[in-house]
């Protein structure tokens, strides 16, 4: 083997080096980025869920049967069910919070009654700081789209779902979240599950949230 086969082994060798770091680097800026926007992912995630029992209240003036006025302390987690005026207006509101690192851009709002039926909500604030309260809810008359959802809710008292798509700060969709509740004198969340493409979950069974 002359100088010239050893020089040119010598820089295949090289080259063959040089190409191995050059991949080797690619794959740890990877590596890297994909850990940085994992980071920056769960620095901004919001979640959305229900409210938890005695956890928010606050004072309200109640008007009592005399006339008089006291103040009463309510509990922010209770879901409100019923009818209201002569047509009648069937209603329902669902308090939700945030309890993600992010604000929510609140979408879409479904409300789901026991057969299946599906009926379009509304939010009352559709972006949701990181530990804050909001409502969702239906509403209808005889003659509004929606009617029989809220009329097996409030004047049946059916068990229903909600189904409340949001996003993160930026707009980028995150997930769905469907709270499941069991509907009489005392409506209460049941169940809730999660989405985390965004598709409607599903009635049943629970994911587990740290």
């Amino acid at each position: 083997m002359d100088a010239a086969d050893v020089a040119q082994i010598a820089s295949a060798a090289f080259t063959a080096l040089a190409a191995l770091a050059a991949l080797l680097t690619v794959r740890q800026a990877r590596h890297e980025t994909r850990i940085a926007r994992e980071a920056l992912e769960a620095e901004t995630q919001p979640l959305i869920t229900d409210v938890p029992r005695g956890l928010f209240t606050e004072e309200i003036e109640w008007h009592n049967s005399d006339g008089a006025t006291s103040m009463k302390r309510r509990d922010r987690s209770e879901l409100s069910v019923g009818t209201s005026g002569p047509e009648p207006i069937s209603s329902v509101s669902v308090p939700v919070r945030n309890v993600g690192n992010g604000p929510a851009r609140m979408g879409d709002v479904t409300f789901v009654s026991s057969g299946g039926e599906p009926a379009r909500g509304s939010v009352a604030n559709p972006v949701l700081p990181p530990g804050e309260l909001t409502h969702v809810g239906l509403a209808a008359g005889p003659d509004d789209a929606g009617v029989a959802v809220a009329e097996s809710i409030a004047m049946a008292y059916e068990d229903f779902g909600v189904v409340i798509a949001y996003a993160d700060a930026s707009g980028h969709p995150r997930e769905a979240v469907r709270l499941q509740i069991t509907n009489g004198q005392h409506p209460r969340v049941t169940d809730r599950r999660w989405d985390s493409r965004g598709r409607v979950p599903p009635t049943g069974g629970k994911r587990k949230r740290a």
